[in-house]
């Protein structure tokens, strides 16, 4: 299925970074909004061409789709039951 984005720009990619969420869980690589909040332009440009490369190939890294899974407990359900538990995917935030 090829994607229907052609390519994205530089100012794009610092405005998509700029608006994500601090959210404190990282995934399986670490990396946080707040890191990549802190990226220089320089890494901001790497960051546009690999993107730019991705959608021109139409071909996505392996590991970005590996989740990794974490369960929140269901709120008074017993903590022995499986079904007591709820299902979250942590995929990597780039």
């Amino acid at each position: 299925m090829a994607s229907s984005i052609k390519s994205v720009s530089p100012k794009k990619v610092l405005k998509t970074v700029k608006s994500l969420k601090n959210i404190k869980i990282p995934d399986y690589d670490l990396i946080t909004a707040e890191v990549l909040k802190q990226l220089p332009k320089k890494g901001i440009m790497l960051m546009t061409a690999l993107f730019n490369g991705i959608l021109r190939i139409d071909c996505y890294p392996a590991e970005w789709k590996i989740a990794q899974i974490i369960v929140i407990p269901k709120p008074r359900k017993n903590p022995i039951e499986v079904s007591s538990y709820r299902p979250i995917n942590l995929l990597p935030l780039i």
